[in-house]
């Protein structure tokens, strides 16, 4: 008898209480993976609006870019004569 003591055994039944647990952990689970899901789509779509606005501004760094290089040519140009 001593000897049966000494090992393991398990309870086979299921309380409910590790069923709520469970079905709580799952359900919260669910809930969060949503949460992540929503915010990655909105950082998705600010990127993408980001893009455009970075875009743009590179567009006008161009333009201004060529503009004072056109001063300048023609700072230079003035300088020589």
């Amino acid at each position: 008898m001593e000897q049966d003591s000494q090992h393991w055994s398990f309870d086979k039944r299921i309380n409910l209480s590790h069923i709520f647990t469970t079905a709580a952990m799952l359900i919260s689970l669910f809930v969060w993976g949503n949460k992540i899901d929503q915010r990655v789509t909105t950082l998705e779509a600010q990127t993408a609006a980001n893009k455009e606005v970075v875009n743009r501004l590179d567009a006008r760094l161009d333009r201004i870019e060529d503009k004072l290089d056109r001063i300048i040519e023609a700072a230079a140009v003035k300088h020589q004569h």
